[in-house]
């Protein structure tokens, strides 16, 4: 898929909305690293925005609140980061590190 795709901008917009939920057994911080364990015991590391992201995934405050956060955090221009947030989350749903409830995604 191309970033500049249409499919890419409307999956974009949704997940920019949404909020998300950690789907794990357990984590752990490991100073700017983060251990992630999902529920087929597959274990993960993440790097420090990663993990700064991950830990935000409460169910509380939708991607685009977190990308805040993290651009204040480290001081990156907001739309680079959302296109790695974007790319981090599929990532993160693919090996079921996350979940997003589309019932709690505000779509307008």
């Amino acid at each position: 898929m191309y970033k500049d795709s249409f499919s890419y901008s409307i999956v974009k917009n949704i997940l920019l909305k949404s909020f998300p939920y950690k789907n794990v057994i357990k984590y752990r911080s490991e100073s700017d690293i983060l251990l992630v364990m999902n529920k087929e015991y597959s274990l993960f590391y993440f790097n420090s925005v990663a993990k700064d992201f991950f830990e935000l995934c409460d169910g509380n405050t939708n991607v685009k609140q977190n990308i805040d956060v993290l651009s204040n955090k480290y001081n990156i221009e907001k739309n680079i980061l959302e296109d790695d947030i974007i790319d981090l989350i599929k990532d993160l749903q693919l090996k079921r590190l996350i979940y997003i409830n589309p019932m709690e995604i505000d779509y307008e």
